[in-house]
């Protein structure tokens, strides 16, 4: 809502600038592209750049991770739009990505998580396509917990036990409780359910009164 309306007279003197690192930004932007931008798209580079207070840097490494996913999704060749370049530069700011340790940092995460998700799928019964938006959401929190496959497809066969079906929610709950406990292996798991199996002993019961 506060967004300045950028004219094209203050693209040209943000280009005419010596202080500024707008045109060096313009050129990357082009080349990643393969286009030159319309007004309408400068306008948003601009908006990132002044606005939003991106730096040089991070919106490079923004737009080259936008392009990697819209490959990914449709296909080599394919580029994104500068409206989700824009969409995906507010989402940075405001989680606090806005400096290139931070950009660089969040990327090797979102790598790693995604290098879980097949193994993860497979933990949960499915293995003829890639995660939606939402079971992307919940792969990443079993992730960012420490669940492998092998405690995850334990609680999807708990999920199957009692609900019948694949559940996300549900199987979420039961991972849920299972990270609150500290437990992330089969064996912690086990531990933590059945504490006094293994040898230990199990609490002494009160005698019988009257005999």
């Amino acid at each position: 809502d506060t967004c300045p309306n950028y004219s094209t007279e203050d693209i040209n003197s943000e280009l005419a600038s010596d202080k500024s690192e707008f045109r060096a930004l313009l050129e990357e932007v082009e080349h990643l592209l393969g286009k030159k931008l319309s007004i309408t798209e400068l306008r948003i580079l601009l908006e990132l750049y002044d606005h939003v207070a991106m730096p040089p840097e991070v919106l490079l490494l923004l737009t080259a991770r936008q392009i990697e996913e819209t490959e990914a999704k449709y296909g080599p060749g394919r580029r994104p739009r500068l409206s989700e370049i824009k969409a995906t530069g507010y989402s940075w700011k405001k989680n606090g990505i806005d400096t290139l340790d931070a950009a660089e940092t969040y990327i090797r995460k979102q790598d790693y998580f995604k290098s879980k998700e097949g193994e993860l799928m497979r933990a949960v019964g499915i293995t003829n396509r890639a995660p939606v938006s939402g079971e992307r959401r919940f792969l990443h929190q079993w992730t960012e917990w420490g669940f492998g496959p092998e405690a995850v497809n334990m609680a999807y066969e708990r999920t199957v036990l009692r609900a019948g079906e694949m559940r996300w929610p549900y199987c979420n709950g039961i991972l849920r409780k299972w990270n609150d406990k500290g437990a992330h292996t089969v064996e912690e798991i086990k531990a933590v359910e059945r504490p006094h199996r293994d040898g230990q002993p199990h609490p002494q019961r009160p005698a019988p009164k009257g005999g």
